[in-house]
Formats: C-alpha cells, structure tokens, sequence
C-alpha cells in the first residue's frame, strides 16, 4: 500500500507471465505499449484456445509467429471454433497478424490503441499504414 500521489516501489517485475512485454523487464514501466502486447497476446490465445505459456510447449506468440512464416496460421485455430464453423479463413488470418503486431517484440513497432480500435472496427484511416504493417511475413 502506498499514499495518495506516491508511487509504489517494486523490486521485481508484475504481471502475468506470458502477456508482460519484453520491456517491462528492463524498463519497469508500464505503457500504452504494454498494453498492446498484451492484447495481442489475448487476441492469440482466444483464437488458438490455449494459454500463452504451457508447461512442455513453446510459448503462444513464438508458435504463432513459425505459423505465419510457413503460411500455416488456419492450423492454430482452436478446434471449438472450427467446429462452430461460420468464419472466414482471410478475417482469422488477418486477426493472427493483428495480434503478433501487436505483441511484436520491437514496442515502436506495435499499432496504437486507436490505430488498433480502428482496424477492430472495420474503419482504418487512409493515412494509418497499419494494414500495411499487418502484410508483414517475417519478424
């Protein structure tokens, strides 16, 4: 507990493993960008349906990003979702890259929560080159 107006002070690094951003670690700070790392990561684990860290498994966005790069990413979404059927194979792809730039390892990299809400809503401004950034096919 800390006062009103008083920053607490940690010692060690807070969070849920798996959707803390890599810079957390050595900057100890949180950001808008954090933010974003971990809503991607969200983005992941509901469309592949499992955790971002696995006992025995690589981690979510490492799986996910060897996907992409073999053109594979319809084989990560989660069988409940298949079963349902009723999704476009081009709109889960395009989910897929939205959430691994937005959990990039590079923050400068990572969209804005705007940019983001945007693209979520279907209306991306002409000059955001988001989309562009969501083509990309390596890290």
């Amino acid at each position: 507990m800390h006062s009103h107006g008083l920053a607490a002070s940690t010692t060690r690094d807070v969070g849920t493993a798996g959707y803390m951003a890599p810079e957390i670690v050595w900057s100890r700070r949180a950001s808008t960008l954090t933010d974003v790392f971990g809503f991607g990561v969200l983005i992941l684990e509901v469309l592949c349906g499992r955790r971002p860290i696995e006992d025995g498994k690589p981690p979510l966005v490492d799986c996910i990003w060897g996907l992409m790069e073999k053109g594979e990413l319809v084989n990560a979404v989660d069988e409940r979702l298949k079963a349902k059927g009723g999704f476009d194979n081009d709109e889960v792809e395009s989910l897929f890259h939205l959430g691994l730039l937005c959990a990039y390892p590079d923050p400068r990299i990572r969209p804005t929560m705007r940019q983001l809400l945007k693209v979520l809503d279907g209306t991306p401004s002409t000059d955001d080159c988001l989309l562009e950034k969501m083509k990309f096919s390596t890290m």
